[in-house]
């Protein structure tokens, strides 16, 4: 039997298009394709395997009777189900009849759940194209193919070379030789970086018409006179880049003005540079075309039957790859039909330039970069750190402790660690990122049972495996949160989970920085034999007897400082504003490429949950207390994260630790304290050291 084809990059995962180009949220097939492809994944294993491939083609009677009589004969006979290597399946589109029933689910779904893609580009199809550059900006593995006798497919080839993909050539309806297509060379998935958040950022116009532009001056004879002239005639290109450049002016001098959507100044300078809006040349290399496409911020593409199929590619690589794209037609006047895609891909965003009506274009681009720019900038930083922390539109687990209470006789999690929890859920729903609170984490026995101490951690390692996790509470509440410190800072398994004086950490791990809680009284723990003993902390957290009732907390080591410590006040406290610490731990997941694992260290719930709004600019408004004239979280949130991911951006990056004070304090717009709930509530945080 034979071996199935680029056996190799059929292994190779692809991404996903996300946000969805029609509705600029999450696909709404996400869950389906997952299953799609866990099931082949799974009978696979059981020794059916069995790859399934989408099909490109214009539907053409002929082209329509190659994919039939050849492709798919070819792959039906050459690796069929009796291959032990596993077979070859080819799938294929229904022709569109009509407009807005097909992209979603018979197209881009099938392009994403697929495990490989034919295209056949002999002919000039703006459908065609369109899907490639779909399936080439998700970095499919695509076989491009044309017949031999096509001028055209011929010159795209050249251009596509350009980015390593070998076109294979068939000779009509002659047999498709195994030997030609059987090996990797013939399948294209770029193993070049693809910027997805350049540091340099543009507005793009990409104008590739079939023949150049109309500019004549247009007259009126009468009695062989050469009357007065109906109008001028405005050149598109020329008319989007003063539309952008007015349109950008306006939204940096508001912005200096009345900055509602809380902008750091750091990004109105960016945006003030997207006033110089660039054409793309269109007689660039591939690669050049596709570098100018990855460093967009947003980009204008015009469209319709005028203009050149390959104005159809980068329209679907910039979808795929989830660019602000806005497709435009040109057309005389409102009274011309438009000629597009067979699908509709005009529910966002695209727009009409008419000419003798070039005002309603202005009113419309201007309102949409004004609500783009505005919505997209507010959270610039916050949409790039966790898409570097989980992908678009990918998952995170949310670990929590859970501390054994005597008197009930159970594991409880406390309260503003449930909040925190509920808090970052409600972030990602919002933000199109899917959360998971994974069932909490219970705490180990202590030294009379060390045997199965090593068993425990390593239980514990297992279950954070290929994940990004949120760790909620520090060392003494979540046993998570001392295992992943254990494994930044280098420190055995047989030391954690156990106390060991800050003087001797200190002195073999001069790095660490530990939890130092105070107490008025120690405490004791009663072991499984019937005896007692005093319950001093774990190696990245220690209890201490207060010295003046003052019940500090802080950290302490490596500090700038030495250590950092605040005045702890519970809830059953006498109120009043207080300050309280924190850590945001971001490290990479050792046991897993490309996971992160984030660790919100707060010395108490308040810094916990002040934590959470750290990280995403807050959702809830209930637990905190916001003077706007005084703090606005999103654009302290902007920020910090702004910072950390020029730290992340290291070649040399492991992990980073970022210390938070937390201002906390009653309801000022109460005289009442709550008998029912925490009367503490947030309200302002600031960095104090990274």
């Amino acid at each position: 039997m034979n071996k199935v084809p680029f056996d190799g990059a059929l292994g190779r995962k692809h991404r996903r298009i996300d946000p969805c180009f029609m509705t600029g949220k999450g696909c709404v097939y996400t869950e389906q394709i997952d299953n799609i492809i866990n099931t082949r994944l799974k009978e696979g294993e059981k020794g059916e395997k069995e790859y399934r491939g989408f099909s490109i083609l214009p539907f053409r009677p002929n082209t329509k009777t190659f994919h039939r009589n050849c492709l798919q004969k070819y792959l039906e006979a050459n690796f069929p189900k009796t291959n032990p290597e596993g077979c070859l399946k080819l799938d294929t589109a229904e022709e569109v009849k009509r407009p807005g029933i097909v992209i979603c689910e018979g197209i881009c779904k099938r392009i994403q759940e697929s495990d490989f893609i034919t295209c056949d580009i002999s002919l000039p199809n703006s459908n065609v194209f369109y899907e490639l550059g779909l399936a080439y900006g998700i970095g499919q593995k695509i076989i491009v193919m044309h017949q031999k006798k096509s001028e055209f497919a011929k010159v795209i080839s050249e251009k596509l070379n350009d980015l390593f993909c070998k076109c294979y050539e068939y000779d009509d309806l002659y047999p498709i030789k195994i030997e030609e297509i059987n090996n990797e060379q013939n399948v294209w998935c770029d193993k070049e970086r693809i910027k997805d958040n350049p540091d340099q950022l543009k507005i793009l116009l990409y104008n590739h018409k079939k023949k150049p532009e109309n500019t004549e001056i247009k007259t009126i004879k009468c009695n062989d006179d050469i009357v007065d002239i109906v109008d001028i005639v405005l050149n598109f290109e020329a008319h989007v880049k003063s539309v952008i450049g007015l349109t950008i002016n306006d939204i940096v001098e508001s912005l200096k003005v009345d900055n509602k959507n809380n902008i750091p100044k750091d990004y109105i300078n960016i945006i003030n540079d997207f006033r110089n809006c660039e054409t793309v040349p269109v007689n660039s290399s591939f690669r050049e075309i596709r570098e100018s496409i990855d460093s967009a911020y947003c980009i204008i593409i015009r469209s319709g039957v005028e203009c050149h199929p390959m104005t159809y590619f980068w329209l679907g690589y910039g979808h795929a790859h989830g660019k602000n794209v806005i497709p435009v037609n040109v057309l005389d006047d409102e009274s011309k039909d438009v000629k597009d895609l067979a699908f509709d891909i005009r529910a966002q965003r695209h727009m009409f330039f008419f000419k003798n009506n070039p005002e309603k274009f202005e009113k419309e681009l201007e309102s949409s970069l004004v609500h783009m720019i505005k919505s997209d900038f507010s959270e610039w930083s916050r949409k790039k750190f966790w898409d570097k922390m989980l992908g678009k539109r990918g998952e995170v687990s949310i670990f929590t402790g859970a501390l054994h209470i005597d008197s009930f006789g159970r594991e409880m999690i406390g309260d503003w660690d449930l909040r925190a929890a509920s808090e970052l859920t409600s972030y990602f729903a919002q933000a199109q990122y899917r959360a998971k609170i994974e069932s909490p984490i219970y705490s180990p026995e202590y030294k009379d049972n060390t045997r199965n101490l090593e068993e425990y951690i390593n239980n514990l390692l297992k279950i954070i495996e290929n994940k990004t996790c949120i760790l909620i509470a520090s060392p003494d509440v979540n046993p998570l949160t001392e295992i992943i410190l254990g494994q930044i800072y280098q420190v055995t398994n047989k030391k954690l989970l156990f106390h060991e004086s800050n003087e001797k950490i200190l002195k073999r791990y001069p790095k660490v920085i530990k939890v130092i809680k105070e107490k008025e009284s120690e405490l004791e723990v009663k072991l499984e034999n019937g005896k007692t003993e005093k319950k001093s902390g774990r190696f990245f957290y220690e209890e201490r007897l207060s010295k003046n009732k003052k019940n500090q907390r802080g950290f302490e080591g490596s500090l700038r400082e030495g250590s950092i410590f605040t005045e702890f006040v519970s809830q059953t406290s006498e109120p009043k504003e207080f300050e309280v610490l924190g850590s945001l731990i971001i490290s990479k997941n050792l046991s897993s490429p490309g996971k992160y694992i984030i660790i919100l260290n707060g010395i108490s719930g308040p810094a916990t949950f002040a934590l959470t709004h750290v990280i995403t600019g807050g959702i809830t408004k209930e637990f905190v207390k916001y003077d706007p004239e005084k703090f606005m979280p999103e654009a302290k949130s902007e920020e910090i994260l702004s910072n950390i991911l020029k730290k992340l951006k290291s070649e040399d990056f492991s992990y980073l630790e970022c210390y938070i004070s937390v201002k906390v304090g009653r309801d000022p717009n109460s005289s009442e304290i709550p008998t029912t709930s925490d009367w503490r509530n947030i309200l302002s945080w600031e960095v104090i050291e990274t």
